[in-house]
């Protein structure tokens, strides 16, 4: 699945659990909830590759500077690199963002679901 796709799908999945039938209605919570892991879970497994493709890319870059025809302090390095991958950085830090909070989203869905079953059986 491409990176957009699961974006995308995850970014409906949680539009959905704000809509007025996730209020009150356990089975299309749970169908909400059920897309928001899939697609969160699918942007996390890009997410895991773009890192790992990053500290590469920061690596060769890093001995690159270290090595050069005007060698650079470990210090020097470190800090250009931070601009040199601002971008690839930024994206990885809000897809991030979005993930942690689709988790908590999808945490507090599934005690919502099972408050309402408690509500209809008349555990509460």
């Amino acid at each position: 699945m491409l990176l957009a796709t699961a974006v995308n799908g995850m970014l409906e999945a949680r539009n959905g659990l704000r809509e007025t039938e996730a209020v009150s209605n356990p089975t299309y919570i749970s169908e909400q909830t059920q897309k928001l892991a899939q697609f969160t879970g699918a942007v996390e497994e890009a997410l895991a590759e773009d890192e790992a493709d990053l500290v590469k890319k920061e690596a060769a870059k890093f001995k690159e500077y270290m090595s050069g025809d005007k060698p650079k302090s470990a210090n020097m390095a470190s800090n250009l690199l931070k601009f040199d991958f601002t971008d690839e950085r930024a994206e990885i830090v809000k897809l991030t963002r979005l993930c942690n909070s689709s988790w908590k989203i999808i945490s507090v869905a599934q005690s919502r679901v099972k408050h309402l079953i408690a509500e209809a059986t008349n555990q509460i």
